[in-house]
């Protein structure tokens, strides 16, 4: 999926296990991310942080299945072949669309700390996810059609437009994730003389936990700038830790959600146990 990288046969068929068996225990991890929170929060109330999460792990489950088929189904330059070749575009992009959406939805939580109701929020956010995708996939199809068999699976045959609606658009998510967290942590570090202590931990924690989940699957998709145009040793490393860590994003997003509610529970448990000692000590004694 690198444009202008041609590895040789014994790189190129490791690579493609890799990608195949990481591809496979993410969309297992992703579809159980989805079917615990079916199956034990569902009924809970669920928070729009948390709604904005499930939806990149669904992207991400859509990209995972698209891509074994794309490497399953690619015997023929065949209009099923075009098609997973589009789709698997979609999902990429829809991929890069919601971790722009979760800085957004950052800043909007830390930055914008009043009036930040929008009407049917959650469903304006979810449309711009996932139909800023289709737009440029739409776009690309109509005008270049460049969708078909290459290098072993359903993918874009030219490199050019690879560059166009790709690159360019992983480099816009990118720059923009980058620009608003500096925008954020500078705002906050302004406004951390006229907040209690209590919401000092929270928006640190906040800050922390999004941007470690933007690191971890930004810049592991950045890695892939340092493997195009050429093939040496170095590059090679790149090209594997670059396979490895996007192939298992499915399983570090479980680990990153079953770890964010952990630590929710403790929290909410601790809240309700000093409510009730609080609620014990102001009552009133009774004189004998």
């Amino acid at each position: 999926m690198i444009p202008g990288l041609v590895p040789s046969k014994e790189h190129a068929q490791i690579l493609r296990t890799l990608s195949i068996v990481g591809g496979a225990i993410s969309a297992f991890f992703c579809a159980l991310t989805l079917l615990t929170h079916c199956l034990l929060h569902a009924s809970k109330a669920t928070d729009k942080a948390m709604v904005i999460h499930l939806q990149l792990v669904g992207s991400l489950l859509l990209l995972n299945l698209l891509l074994l088929a794309s490497m399953s189904l690619a015997w023929e330059d065949s209009l099923l072949c075009k098609v997973l070749g589009g789709l698997l575009h979609y999902a990429l992009l829809t991929c890069f669309s919601w971790m722009g959406l979760e800085a957004l939805h950052l800043y909007r939580l830390l930055v914008q700390v009043y009036n930040t109701y929008t009407k049917h929020y959650l469903l304006k956010i979810s449309l711009l996810g996932w139909g800023l995708s289709g737009v440029v996939v739409t776009v690309v199809g109509g005008i270049w059609t460049p969708y078909g068999l290459k290098d072993g699976m359903c993918w874009m045959t030219a490199d050019v437009v690879q560059y166009c609606s790709v690159l360019a658009y992983l480099i816009v998510v990118l720059l923009f994730n980058g620009g608003m967290f500096i925008f954020i942590l500078s705002t906050m570090c302004r406004m951390r003389s006229g907040i209690s202590p209590l919401q000092k931990t929270r928006n640190n924690r906040a800050v922390c936990s999004v941007l470690g989940l933007t690191c971890i699957l930004g810049l592991t998709w950045g890695l892939g700038f340092f493997s195009i145009g050429y093939t040496n040793y170095v590059n090679y490393v790149i090209l594997y830790t670059f396979t490895i860590l996007n192939s298992l994003q499915g399983f570090f997003l479980f680990l990153w959600i079953c770890i964010k509610r952990r630590r929710e529970g403790k929290e909410h448990r601790k809240s309700v146990v000093t409510s009730q000692r609080t609620l014990t000590t102001s009552e009133p004694q009774v004189n004998n």
